[in-house]
């Protein structure tokens, strides 16, 4: 979980995480934010602190190495989860035998060019994106809450850090991992 903005919008978003999720090990990257610096500290399984803000590549790259479990899981602090949103991202990862799994939230747009009957639940939106439409047009989806494997970080690497802060870090590595064949699928109204 990235955080470079309130202690207020940070609780909640790892109140959410804490509560929904199993056998998990939370890392904290604070970007140099000055706030809730002692209750990211006391929430975190691992704390990683940037002095100031480096960018998101650098601190999701932080995160990523200091993860030790099989399934890495990337979310800004803004990211409120829905009960089972774990659970059904490693049932979809392991189903579809996907290395990436990205969730629309509850305010997320459809999927450009997405045939709208299409996009109503997961069969639909994994469907489309396994589809010939999908493999061309919808290879990336939101950068800021999705899970990859262990065998994806591995594959696929890093983030590139030559991106500025927020400057489509997220879009250039899905890119990368179509190409490399990494299978992507989305699930729907999970956070």
């Amino acid at each position: 979980l990235i955080s470079d903005t309130t202690e207020e919008l940070a609780m909640r978003a790892i109140k959410s995480f804490k509560k929904t999720s199993r056998d998990y090990e939370l890392i904290l990257i604070n970007d140099g934010s000055t706030q809730g610096v002692d209750m990211l500290k006391r929430e975190a399984d691992v704390y990683i602190e940037n002095k100031k803000n480096l960018g998101y590549a650098i601190s999701v790259n932080k995160g990523w190495m200091a993860a030790r479990g099989t399934y890495i899981v990337t979310a800004n602090n803004d990211i409120e989860v829905f009960d089972l949103w774990q659970c059904e991202f490693i049932r979809l990862i392991k189903e579809y035998r996907a290395g990436l799994i990205g969730g629309l939230g509850s305010r997320e747009r459809i999927i450009e060019g997405m045939p709208i009957e299409d996009y109503r639940d997961n069969v639909g939106i994994n469907r489309y994106m396994l589809s010939e439409g999908g493999r061309l047009g919808s290879w990336m989806f939101p950068g800021g809450f999705f899970m990859i494997t262990r065998k994806t970080l591995k594959t696929n690497g890093f983030f590139d850090e030559n991106f500025i802060s927020g400057g489509y870090e997220d879009v250039d590595y899905f890119y990368r991992a179509k190409l490399k064949g990494i299978k992507m699928i989305m699930t729907s109204s999970v956070w």
